[in-house]
């Protein structure tokens, strides 16, 4: 080979060097043989290649093409829930009493007011919540638990529990006015952090039927396990307490959807609206409870322990039901703050217990109210009648006992059945439990009501009380075999007897009405958003044991006499403008104060509304809790309350409106 050097020869050496060294360009044949089939094997190769992407190419274009299709759509779009609006509560006159009110939430948008095209960085994510902690004084701990959240974020994913319905990454719930003027004043300064507006439920008037209307709260963990497979998500509330738990289902509505197209990054690009549906919202519900009679009832208990129950004696519809001390329910609305709670829960009056249903409760012991059923037993088993007399000189002997008659030491002589009741004698009682014996006096008050629940909403909780009997003071205590002592107590609601002033309500309406043990109703009918009726109450009636009218007359009549005569105990509730009829009782206690009860139907010949009156500690039910029903009465006449509740019985009557109902 010529070395490079020799190229630089002069022009005329060069031109003779070449002449004397002549040079070939033939190649030799059995190079070339190899160099043809490598150059043909190089061609057969690319013409593969290209074979095979192209048909790669037509596979992916038109073969699978569907497939790719969604999968790539499935990469871009996303599902976002809507939440439906919470359906309200009214009164039965169209009173709003629970609305839905809007609040504010703190959400991280990643792809909002960052410094790149994919939106901001885990920097400045980063930078963005140091700031947010000092504006609102969060706790070092919580910028911690954000750390593997932004993580996930940037990975395309939101934990459920941080992800607001929007998708977007919720920083905090419920922000305070204070917490959102700090936001806006330094909003320039938090790129990516947004302020959402939710709803959140109001009560128009803070106590106001706290144990019945309850409260909503988020859906505690243990709960959650169960709830999930019913669609429901870890950040949604639910009704805790209350209607607002009975009734969730219909309250909540159901949920919407929209679509939206994002880009590989997240960032949202447009919504599909085509595919978005709207959510239904949840129906309104319209109690039967009156809010002004609702309102002077609570009124009446202020600073008192104890419960009203009022009824409608036709329809069982309830009217009224209020248990004092209550607590305020927006407390609650927002996530009850653990002072709050606390303070609640030490209250001594014990204000989460519902005293007008026995919710959280006992019952109490009725007294003298109980009467009533010792007079329908005695009757209907024809043991006596109207004009038998008893002889009250102030007590009887039991045993080495002298058992007195706690309305008169000195006795009330010679009394008939009208007397006995009026006058409220334990003695002409004590004749009637011998005649009886326990076991029937059990079993009649089982059949008109007592000791199990009256029907309400399961989530109301209600207590069904207690009708003793010998073989339940032999399984359940330590008294020994059933005596007659045990008989001669619960014939005059003593003893281990205990009741809620809605059974004796209903009671007292079995008695009004004729013989009809109804279930109360507490609400009254359901309408759509549009307005439209979608449910409706029926008048529904319970197990109860036949009665003669003649049995019936008779205690009606006793009981106009308990009002009307001037020695009745209940002649407080005397009016000149109607006939009222009820029972005072005074249930005692060992060592505390006696409990006061009143019950009562009025007007006597056509009875519109029947009720109960409870005060713990309040002495003589003469005293106490017939002033009480007394004002109750007073106020449902004179506003007339009656005849709504009459078209309402009939279905005639658009509460909202006033409109007749379709």
């Amino acid at each position: 080979m010529l070395r490079e050097k020799s190229l630089s020869l002069p022009p005329k050496a060069m031109s003779k060097f070449i002449r004397s060294h002549p040079t070939s360009d033939k190649i030799p044949e059995r190079e070339r043989d190899l160099l043809l089939r490598r150059a043909d094997f190089f061609r057969f190769l690319l013409v593969g290649v290209f074979a095979l992407l192209t048909f790669r190419l037509y596979t992916l274009q038109f073969l699978t093409a569907n497939e790719f299709t969604g999968l790539s759509e499935k990469n871009v779009e996303r599902r976002i829930v809507l939440d439906p609006v919470r359906g309200r509560f009214f009164d039965r006159n169209g009173n709003l009493l629970v609305k839905n009110e809007p609040y504010y939430r703190l959400v991280l948008d990643r792809s909002w007011r960052g410094k790149t095209a994919d939106g901001l960085s885990m920097k400045e994510c980063s930078a963005t919540l140091e700031k947010i902690s000092i504006l609102l004084d969060w706790q070092t701990s919580r910028i911690d638990d954000f750390t593997p959240i932004l993580r996930a974020v940037f990975r395309g994913w939101v934990p459920e529990e941080y992800r607001s319905p929007s998708g977007y990454v919720i920083l905090q719930d419920r922000l305070t006015m204070e917490e959102m003027i700090r936001i806006e004043e330094n909003h320039a300064d938090l790129p990516g952090v947004r302020v959402e507006e939710c709803e959140s439920r109001m009560n128009n008037r803070g106590r106001f039927a706290c144990h019945v209307l309850g409260y909503v709260g988020p859906i505690p963990p243990n709960d959650y396990e169960e709830l999930k497979d019913e669609g429901y998500r870890m950040t949604d509330w639910i009704g805790r307490s209350g209607l607002e738990r009975g009734l969730d289902e219909i309250l909540r509505g159901q949920r919407g959807e929209t679509w939206q197209r994002r880009y590989a990054n997240n960032l949202i690009e447009d919504e599909i609206v085509e595919r978005r549906s709207p959510p239904v919202p949840g129906e309104d519900c319209y109690l039967s409870i009156d809010s002004g009679l609702q309102e002077l009832a609570e009124s009446l208990l202020e600073g008192k322990r104890g419960g009203i129950a009022a009824v409608d004696p036709k329809t069982g519809l309830v009217l009224a039901l209020a248990s004092s001390p209550g607590y305020d329910l927006n407390l609650f609305q927002g996530g009850v703050r653990s002072g709050d709670y606390k303070e609640l829960l030490a209250h001594p009056g014990k204000p989460f217990i519902d005293r007008s249903t026995g919710k959280g409760g006992s019952g109490y012991p009725p007294g003298s109210v109980f009467k009533i059923v010792t007079a329908i037993a005695a009757l209907e088993e024809g043991l006596i009648q109207p004009g038998k007399t008893f002889h009250c000189a102030g007590g009887i002997p039991v045993g080495r006992k002298f058992k007195k008659c706690h309305h008169r030491r000195g006795g009330h002589g010679s009394l008939d059945f009208y007397g006995g009741m009026a006058k409220s004698c334990d003695v002409y009682y004590y004749h009637l439990g011998d005649l009886l014996g326990g076991e029937t006096i059990s079993k009649y008050a089982r059949g008109l009501g007592l000791g199990s629940r009256t029907g309400l909403p399961a989530a109301l909780q209600e207590n069904p009380g207690l009708v003793p009997d010998p073989a339940w003071k032999l399984l359940y205590t330590n008294e020994g075999k059933w005596v007659r002592d045990d008989t001669l107590n619960i014939a005059i609601g003593q003893g281990h007897l205990l009741v809620t002033p809605l059974q004796i309500a209903l009671l007292t309406a079995f008695v009004a009405n004729g013989g009809d043990l109804l279930t109360p109703q507490i609400i009254s009918h359901r309408r759509d958003a549009d307005g439209a009726l979608t449910w409706k109450f029926t008048r529904e009636l319970r197990d109860t044991i036949p009665l003669s009218e003649e049995t019936l007359t008779h205690v009606r009549e006793a009981l106009r006499h308990v009002v009307a005569d001037r020695s009745g105990t209940g002649r407080g509730v005397r009016m000149e403008e109607m006939e009222v009829a009820g029972k005072t009782g005074t249930a005692e206690h060992d060592r505390r104060p006696s409990d006061a009860w009143f019950t009562c139907f009025a007007p006597f010949e056509d009875p519109k509304i029947a009720l109960a009156v409870v005060v713990e500690e309040g002495g003589h039910g003469g005293e106490t809790s017939a002033p009480i029903a007394k004002e109750l009465l007073l106020h449902f006449f004179q506003e007339d309350l009656f005849q709504e509740d009459d078209r309402l019985a009939e279905g005639q009557v658009n509460l909202r409106s006033g409109a007749e109902i379709p």
